[in-house]
């Protein structure tokens, strides 16, 4: 990159153009190579101009400013896109972040975090979330509680962190009502609320300040203590940490609150494979189709999605290959029935693949984490292992089809 950062400002309003024109003039290593009130241009004057930076409204003249994101980022070794919009809600921030670019700026923060922010990004330029070096994100979601998400996703991560020692962390995304920290045996002084209290633009340094060390080799940003203290908590600033510790970690296992929240769709948003946890019964299956059709309907790529069956006996519950024919996803992991080990293992705040290693759950869990390994390593598909053809009579397809 040239000692001299070149921007390429995109903006249809006059007025914000002009704020971002005498924020940029005074910093003497940015320099405003060419501004464009449209977006169809736009492509051409990044292939000529080279910019390093190029800044985009969401809502210009002639077309939608995520438009103009895709096309840039679709251009192998493009500038870094920083977005911008008149509205900070979640939703413009998601489709910023879906449509490549690497930040997004409310308008009326532009004063006081466009300078910090650019220098972030160009301090992390070296970081490409896409490198193989960068680390793996697995989502750990679920339709509704109960489940056993967070028990899966600590145990997940304590059987990753035996194989990559010191190069995993577990977020927890529930910010309200978190358990990693619990389930841990873990009492943080700094949780995921104070790295949100610390200022809107997180940086490595920032991160690492609030991450808290288990004895078992991996690292913990906990979820606030109190379910107010959530309340604060942005989609932008979960995003930035994800980023950030894609080039801290190997591995960073999230776990999302339930259902379709600010946690859960920054998870869904960054990771490599999405594990949906679930029992085997018609209730919470119900859930778990409904919730597998939004995330078809907001096009997540169904091969980075995965189902994980927890608390599952061979006497009861619906069979694995039953599920993945009729919901068309793979069944990663089924995680047996053990409540002497699972409850003992939580009362005492250690994983049980750390506790009781040799227990039918630890050995699932293990089990689970070579097929994801493999997936998301590897590149290989998760598909379903059955051939995909629900039994046309059953109970379950005639149940589902009214869904």
């Amino acid at each position: 990159m040239a000692n001299i950062v070149q921007i390429l400002v995109v903006e249809s309003n006059n007025r914000l153009r002009q704020v971002i024109q005498d924020l940029i003039e005074p910093e003497v290593n940015y320099h405003i190579a060419a501004f464009s009130k449209t977006g169809a241009q736009v492509p051409e004057m990044v292939r000529k101009s080279h910019p390093d930076i190029v800044i985009v409204d969401t809502d210009l003249q002639d077309m939608s400013g995520y438009e103009v994101c895709k096309a840039i980022v679709a251009e192998e070794g493009g500038p870094l896109v920083l977005m911008t919009s008149e509205s900070d809600e979640m939703q413009a921030v998601r489709l910023a972040m879906r449509a490549g670019a690497r930040e997004f700026i409310a308008a009326d923060k532009l004063e006081t975090d466009l300078i910090p922010m650019m220098k972030e990004l160009l301090q992390s330029t070296w970081m490409d979330d896409s490198a193989p070096g960068a680390g793996k994100v697995i989502a750990c979601v679920s339709a509704k509680g109960g489940m056993g998400k967070s028990t899966v996703s600590a145990n997940v991560t304590a059987e990753l962190a035996k194989r990559y020692p010191g190069r995993v962390l577990a977020m927890d995304f529930d910010a309200q009502f978190g358990d990693i920290a619990i389930l841990c045996n873990l009492n943080p002084n700094r949780t995921l609320s104070h790295l949100v209290e610390s200022g809107d633009v997180v940086d490595i340094d920032l991160l690492r300040a609030h991450i808290t060390t288990h004895q078992l080799n991996f690292d913990v940003l906990p979820a606030p203590k109190r379910p107010e203290y959530g309340e604060y908590v942005g989609f932008e600033h979960l995003n930035q940490a994800i980023r950030l510790a894609r080039h801290i970690y190997d591995w960073i296992v999230i776990d999302a609150a339930q259902g379709f929240n600010t946690g859960s769709l920054a998870g869904l948003d960054n990771a490599d494979l999405v594990l949906m946890v679930t029992t085997a019964d018609l209730p919470a299956l119900k859930n778990v189709k409904l919730a597998l059709d939004s995330l078809q309907g907001k096009h997540y790529d169904r091969t980075k999605i995965g189902l994980v069956l927890n608390r599952v006996t061979p006497r009861f519950g619906i069979r694995a290959k039953e599920i993945e024919a009729q919901f068309k996803y793979p069944v990663l992991g089924q995680i047996p029935v053990n409540y002497d080990v699972v409850l003992e293992s939580a009362n005492q705040g250690t994983p049980f693949v750390a506790r009781a290693p040799q227990s039918n759950v630890a050995r699932e869990v293990r089990a689970l984490v070579d097929r994801l390994e493999k997936v998301v390593r590897e590149g290989a598909s998760a598909q379903p292992a059955s051939d995909g053809t629900p039994a046309t009579g059953s109970f379950m397809s005639r149940f589902f089809s009214r869904l």
